[in-house]
């Protein structure tokens, strides 16, 4: 039985859906997928609580991402192309900070930032609140960093 042909997320054909948002610090940008069925408010928290647990008291909530940009997916400007256009023109290239991912979408920001993330972690902020033991695995993984 032959497998049906997958589709290239990266093709032109392909419009992703995302809701993401960064915070900056001196050391950090966190990049975050989130929710719109948790509350806001806590997904932000939790972001800025993540960032505090590795030393950044000053961090900055930069602006969300969401995409596609029209609900028609037939308009040329929902192409990735204008996707990781957006990502870097809000979120910069991330300039020598340290690029934390949180959730889904962590391959397109990479493309846009042109550099891999310290950490990509699949869980987004919603699942983190919820789940405790996410919370235990995404310390393990940045728990390095707070150190440097």
């Amino acid at each position: 039985v032959e497998e049906p042909a997958r589709v290239s997320v990266h093709g032109p054909e392909a419009v992703p859906r995302l809701f993401i948002q960064a915070w900056e610090g001196d050391r950090f940008l966190l990049l975050a997928e989130m929710s719109e069925d948790a509350s806001l408010s806590l997904q932000q928290t939790l972001a800025t609580n993540i960032l505090r647990s590795l030393g950044e008291f000053s961090s900055k909530r930069l602006d969300a991402i969401h995409w596609p940009l029209f609900n028609n997916l037939k308009v040329s400007l929902n192409r990735v192309e204008h996707l990781l256009e957006a990502i870097s023109g809000s979120y910069g290239k991330g300039g020598d900070r340290q690029v934390i991912v949180l959730g889904n979408g962590a391959d397109w920001i990479e493309d846009a930032l042109g550099k891999a993330p310290a950490v990509q972690f699949s869980g987004s902020l919603a699942k983190l609140a919820s789940e405790p033991q996410l919370k235990r695995e995404l310390w393990q993984m940045i728990k390095p960093l707070a150190a440097l």
